[in-house]
Parts: structure tokens; C-alpha cells; sequence
């Protein structure tokens, strides 16, 4: 896996979030952030993960990630 392309990820999450852009508590796809970033599947998904261990974010199997707090 390209470790840049997940941090790319991970910081475009982070610059979202900051700029109110993700706001928590909103519910919004992989899908449509793999979209909004225009990056693949894998790096978005390892990003989101990286959330998910800090209690950032929470994740369902087929649902959409949500965030729960700023970080």
C-alpha cells in the first residue's frame, strides 16, 4: 500500500474537519469521500481506520462512517 496516498487521505480528513466541512455527528459514505478527495478505496479506507482507532470516528460494516468529535 502507498503510504503517501493514505496520509494525503488522512490529512485532507483532518483539513475537513478543521474547516467544518465534516461536521460531527454527520453521516457521510467511504464512497463519497473517496469521490470528494478523488482518491481510491484503500488509502481512504486506511485513513478512516486511523480515525476509528483514536475514537475520532465510528464505523458500521455497510454503513457510513460518522464523525463524533474535532479532533
Amino acid at each position: 500500500m502507498n503510504f503517501n496516498l493514505q496520509n494525503q487521505a488522512y490529512n485532507q480528513i483532518t483539513g475537513k474537519i478543521l474547516r467544518n466541512e465534516y461536521r460531527p455527528g454527520q453521516k457521510i459514505s467511504q464512497k463519497n469521500i473517496e469521490i470528494d478527495l478523488q482518491l481510491g478505496r484503500t488509502p481512504v479506507r486506511e485513513a478512516l481506520l486511523r480515525y476509528v482507532v483514536m475514537d475520532s470516528f465510528t464505523a458500521s460494516l455497510n454503513q457510513e462512517p460518522s464523525s463524533q468529535k474535532l479532533i
